[in-house]
């Protein structure tokens, strides 16, 4: 099959940012990330409290979402390691 028929098939020859799964491994999670903090946000959000409890009331209410973003620089730092190590 040539590679026009398969978008998402990891091309040595682009340049990193030009791969489509770089941006498919940033938009996954991202677009999870976001569908989870407004579901908490909706559901069980905690009051807005500018002290260092409603930081740690934030940060626990929102540990999930804030977990699946770091995935983001996981995955693109493996890409990239495969892409460098493919050229």
């Amino acid at each position: 099959m040539s590679k026009a028929g398969q978008p998402w098939r990891y091309d040595p020859e682009r340049t990193l940012l030009a791969s489509p799964l770089v941006w498919l491994c940033v938009a996954v999670p991202l677009v999870a990330a976001v569908g989870l903090a407004g579901a908490i946000a909706v559901n069980d959000a905690p009051a807005l409290d500018w002290t260092s409890e409603g930081y740690a009331a934030f940060v626990r209410a929102f540990q999930v979402p804030l977990g699946v973003l770091a995935l983001i620089s996981l995955l693109v730092t493996l890409i990239a390691s495969h892409h460098n190590s493919a050229q």
